[in-house]
């Protein structure tokens, strides 16, 4: 049913699949800017045939299960059949890493026992005396933290590290890049959706640098050949 479902869409419609797709709610809007006027409408409508988006109470046009399995991806829990009693949701904390200051100010105290970074203009305040072991440990944590920071960073797109899109951008990071063929055998999309994909989500929304590479069969019979894409990390 999902291959029937896919192989009837064009590859703007698939486009707008799997830009909702990347959205936290599924928002089917805004499309992409080429899309407009009549043509804009004309795929809304499409996609709402195919049964794959709903416009839902607050008017907006949104991913559906059916739109989620279309492109392979698992539909969040917000649109999973309620088997059980729902739990008591349990209190959210702050995961965010703390501000600066306060972090500078936190190691500095933990590694150099030096209680405040503010200078008081007073050489017995603002100078202190410290082995360099102190220092290179300061100089550790405050690189962990970094690092942390810089992983918390790297979910900013919202993809699941074992999510269809995120695998398809992982075999691309690779030097090798990946053809269309890798990319379906790993994640089941066809060459549409693959090609959707890259063009809509991973260019124009994520603002990706995406190369391409054409390469052609030898030979005294030889035709055609394959592309291979990669993604720049600048």
């Amino acid at each position: 049913m999902k291959e029937t479902i896919m192989n009837k869409m064009t590859s703007p419609q698939l486009t707008v699949l799997v830009n909702a797709a990347l959205r936290e709610d599924g928002a089917v809007h805004p499309l992409p800017s080429r899309m407009k006027g009549g043509a804009a409408i004309k795929i809304v409508n499409a996609l709402a045939k195919h049964g794959v988006i709903t416009q839902e109470d607050d008017g907006q046009w949104r991913l559906n299960a059916a739109g989620y399995a279309a492109i392979g991806e698992t539909p969040p829990e917000r649109l999973l059949p309620q088997t059980q009693a729902e739990e008591p949701a349990e209190p959210q904390t702050d995961s965010s890493p703390p501000a600066p200051d306060a972090l500078f100010e936190e190691i500095a105290s933990k590694h150099l026992d030096i209680d405040t970074l503010e200078t008081r203009h007073s050489d017995g305040l603002d100078f202190h005396e410290t082995s360099v072991w102190a220092i290179k440990s300061a100089l550790e944590a405050a690189y962990q933290a970094g690092m942390s920071a810089a992983k918390q960073r790297s979910g900013k797109h919202g993809l699941r590290s074992d999510s269809k899109q995120a695998k398809t951008i992982e075999l691309m990071k690779r030097p090798e890049g990946a053809t269309i063929e890798q990319i379906t055998e790993a994640t089941g999309w066809s060459a549409n959706t693959i090609r959707g994909f890259i063009s809509g989500a991973l260019r124009k929304r994520l603002g990706l640098n995406v190369t391409s590479e054409r390469t052609f069969y030898v030979g005294p019979n030889a035709k055609g050949g394959y592309a291979t894409y990669r993604i720049i990390e600048e």
